[in-house]
This record gives structure tokens, C-alpha cells and sequence, in this order.
């Protein structure tokens, strides 16, 4: 990161930027998208306050992988980060993912089961299974292979979603690193902006033969126990969430007790209140009509008495 390296061809001046998103009230990031960031900071000694201030999440939420974001607040990090980085820092901090747990995770999963072209072809699928829709359900994207390992691929912000320009930079550098994970040099990614989004012309080698599949022999034993500690966490985390979601549902039924009780008393009061304005109308006209007899009676009286 080098401050005060501000890229000229910014969309908007990030000062200016509205952070308004639908209210769906679901966060569309995971937060292992800013596994990067993190590491980036401290590989230049920065703290994390440099990118992470204004937003409504503490550190150790930020860090936890299985945790998950608003896009809105992913844009203001972004925002934050644009005051000392240029797009080519981006690009180096989406590249960065290659030290980060996700990346630990995903390429020998991706090195065991896809060729490069599939692992494309799975990250880039447009249905909620696919990888990069895992990390950000608000960006959809679209893929077509135009010829042998050239894939382009189209990034679209879904309407009613702040743009991030720093998002696609860092995406493309992202984007170079799937055949690094196959014993091929990083792919050469090619982008240009549009509406809401960006095109990514991809070029990489397929790396195929003998000496791939005995790559693959040698690395799977590391290769299971890593997955097998990721899967480990993962349901953990499940077992974790689901707990949370049985706290949730006990609190929100035994709100929903009180509201019921709630609306029996008010029902009861309403009744007693309709109850005692009734009685007390009727009390009123017992009254009226006495006093009305009694006056008229007395006035009649006074009257025949002046006649006699």
C-alpha cells in the first residue's frame, strides 16, 4: 500500500459515497473476503483501524471466517482502504489470497477433485452453490469459455447495491490464481469496467499428464487433513450457529408469549374500560332523567299552584 496512491479513473469520489443497500436484512460478504486485508495490513504494519473504522463490527467478528457482513459496510472498508491504496494495491491484496486460510482450504480441494478450467467453471457459476457467490451473494456472475483456456468472465453488481470499484481490482487479482494451484504460472487476467461491474478476459494453461497425477498422489494425505480440519471447523461452527438459532427461536417465543399475554390484558382492559363507559352513560342519563323529573315535577307544581 503506498498512501495517498489514489488511482485517476476512480468511478466516484469515495467521500461522496452513499452506503445504501435493500432492506433484506441479510449481510451479503463473508468474511473471508477480508482475510487479505487483514494480512496485508500487517505485512505493512498497519493497524486495522486504518480500514476498519466507522464500521459496526469489532476485530475478532471481522476475523472469524464463518461470520458474514453487510455489502454496505464491505464498501465503506473499501472506501477506508482507497485513501492509501491504488487499484494495483488491490489487485495485490485480491492475489494475497493465495497466504490466506481460504486459499489453504480451496486449492487442494481444487488441485484433487477440477482441472483449472473446472475450478473456473464451479467458482464462477451463477447458482448460490457457487464459490464467489458463497463469498458475495450480491455480485452475480457470468462465465463463457471463448476458446482453449480462455475463459471471459462478467462481474455484475445486483441492482440496488452500492458499486465498489476497489472490489473488481481486487477480484481480478484473485482471478490469477486458480492454475497456481494446479503447478501452472498465475493466470493472465485482462479487465474492463462496466456498468455495475466488470469483464475479466482470463488466459491460463492447463497443466495435464503423468506428472500432475502423481502431484496429486503425493499431496492428497496433506491435502485430506487439511480438508478434513477445515470440515472439522466448519461444522463446528454449524453446531454453533444452530445453537444461536435455538436461543433465537426460545427468545423470540417467549416474546411472543408476552405479546400474547400482552394483548389478553389490554383485551380484558379494553372490555373493563367499554364495561364502565357504558355503566357510566347510563349512570349519566339515571341522572339526567331524575333531575329532568324532578325539575319538570317541581316546575309543574309551582305552575298549577300560580294557576290556582
Amino acid at each position: 500500500m503506498n498512501a495517498g496512491a489514489i488511482h485517476d479513473d476512480r468511478s466516484e469520489n469515495s467521500a461522496f459515497r452513499t452506503y445504501a443497500k435493500p432492506g433484506n436484512g441479510m449481510k451479503e460478504v463473508s468474511c473471508i473476503v477480508l482475510d487479505a486485508i487483514f494480512r496485508a495490513l500487517e505485512e505493512r504494519h498497519l493497524p486495522p483501524e486504518v480500514i476498519f473504522s466507522g464500521i459496526p463490527y469489532d476485530l475478532d467478528y471481522l476475523r472469524n471466517k464463518h461470520e458474514r457482513i453487510d455489502w454496505a459496510d464491505f464498501c465503506r472498508v473499501m472506501s477506508n482502504a482507497s485513501a492509501i491504496c491504488s487499484f494495483e494495491d488491490f489487485e495485490r491484496i485480491g492475489y494475497g489470497i493465495v497466504k490466506t486460510r481460504l486459499w489453504r482450504f480451496a486449492a487442494p480441494i481444487a488441485a484433487l477433485l477440477f482441472t483449472t478450467t473446472d475450478f473456473y467453471t464451479w467458482h464462477n457459476s451463477p447458482g448460490k452453490s457457487g464459490g464467489g457467490r458463497q463469498l458475495t451473494t450480491c455480485v452475480v456472475p457470468t462465465q463463457k469459455i471463448i476458446a482453449k483456456n480462455h475463459i471471459r468472465l462478467i462481474l455484475e453488481i445486483e441492482q440496488g447495491y452500492q458499486d465498489c470499484p476497489e472490489f473488481f481490482y481486487v477480484a481480478k487479482g484473485g482471478m490469477s490464481l486458480p492454475p497456481v494451484a494446479f503447478g501452472s504460472d498465475p493466470a493472465t487476467v485482462q479487465m474492463k469496467r462496466i456498468e455495475r461491474g466488470a469483464q475479466y478476459d482470463i488466459y491460463y494453461t492447463e497443466r495435464r499428464g503423468a506428472l500432475v497425477w502423481l502431484r496429486k498422489m503425493v499431496t492428497w494425505p496433506f491435502a485430506a487433513r487439511i480438508v478434513a480440519r477445515e470440515l472439522k471447523e466448519a461444522n463446528e461452527a454449524l453446531l454453533e450457529r444452530y445453537a444461536q438459532l435455538e436461543r433465537a427461536n426460545i427468545e423470540v417465543q417467549r416474546q411472543a408469549e408476552e405479546l400474547e399475554e400482552e394483548h389478553k390484558m389490554r383485551e380484558i382492559m379494553r372490555q373493563e374500560f367499554s364495561r364502565k363507559q357504558i355503566e357510566s352513560q347510563e349512570a349519566e342519563k339515571k341522572l339526567l332523567a331524575s333531575e329532568l323529573h324532578d325539575g319538570l315535577g317541581q316546575d309543574l307544581l309551582i305552575a298549577n299552584n300560580e294557576l290556582q
